[in-house]
């Protein structure tokens, strides 16, 4: 049995729009809540296609405008040993999706975004007719992926706290490293058996499984990061901002029992909060020139020595 390597991440969308190049769009989607809508969506149909080998994934952009905060995106990626397995499945009404070389790129889909003024009708489920009052009762809500052989495979899965979800699940080759350049207010969960680096640019939240081993953590930006029981050799944190909506200058980092953490480096200017100093052998803080970069130690278990 082949094992599998999972990565999930939730896109908290503050703004509604991306941008790479001819991408340009600030659309403003309404939800709707009548028997005459506009446009019909349909958040829980995906469809699978064939993906070359990557080791970057990236959500093309712009940060100028921030509003709308009622879906999430989550990309879901599983590394397989075999590069025809390889392959990503999407909402085809709602993402598009475009590879340059190692580089996945995904964006809002032209569907989608044509949609800025008008109303529109979210559809839940595999067939659309699930309604939203069902699924946070049930906390379960099922959806689709039309697989490349042609068959049709329903997932169930739990949604305690229901929120809209664009899904996208990707399978791509084992890579040693991967980056993963994001806009704020999303989430990445990772799930690793072992990965060399791990490239994180984003100032959204960044969670790590149990039982996750990585190198090198290479963190920019201000996220909240869920170490959780991971045990990581050396991680980097540079607090600064990345994008003109990053207003947040606080780093929170939060670990579990088991978590291990040889040599954490923090620089630039801010605060981290909640550094649980037990977890962390090395800790080496340097800020920006002429800023101030905060440090809460807490909670202090152990005798700990300050120069």
């Amino acid at each position: 049995m082949k094992k599998t390597t999972t990565i999930i991440i939730c896109y908290f969308i503050f703004t509604l729009f991306f941008v790479s190049g001819v991408f340009n769009f600030t659309p403003t989607l309404t939800e709707v809540y009548m028997e005459d809508p506009d446009k019909a969506m349909f958040l829980d149909q995906l469809t699978e296609h064939k993906l070359q080998p990557v080791n970057t994934i990236k959500a093309v952009g712009n940060d100028s405008l921030v509003e709308n905060v009622y879906f999430i995106v989550e990309v879901d990626v599983s590394f397989v040993k075999d590069k025809s397995e390889c392959s990503i499945a999407y909402p085809e009404q709602l993402i598009s999706v475009e590879q340059q070389g190692n580089t996945l790129m995904y964006r809002f889909s032209d569907e989608l975004i044509s949609c800025s003024d008008k109303l529109i009708e979210w559809k839940h489920g595999p067939d659309g007719n699930i309604k939203e009052s069902d699924i946070q009762k049930d906390s379960t809500i099922e959806y689709s992926i039309q697989h490349l052989n042609g068959e049709k495979e329903i997932v169930k899965e739990t949604c305690v706290g229901y929120q809209k979800k664009i899904r996208i699940k990707i399978k791509m080759l084992e890579t040693p490293t991967l980056t993963v350049q994001q806009l704020p207010k999303h989430q990445l969960l990772l799930n690793v058996d072992a990965l060399k680096k791990l490239t994180y640019h984003s100032s959204g939240d960044l969670g790590l499984a149990d039982g996750s081993r990585i190198d090198t953590l290479q963190v920019v930006g201000y996220p909240n990061l869920s170490i959780n029981n991971a045990r990581i050799k050396l991680f980097t944190l540079n607090c600064k901002g990345l994008y003109n909506t990053d207003v947040a200058n606080t780093v929170s980092i939060s670990t579990d029992e088991q978590a291990q953490v040889n040599t954490l480096l923090i620089s630039g200017k801010g605060e981290v909060q909640g550094l649980d100093e037990s977890k962390f052998k090395h800790v080496v803080i340097t800020p920006q020139r002429g800023k101030e970069l905060a440090v809460n130690i807490d909670p202090i278990k152990q005798k700990l020595v300050i120069k």
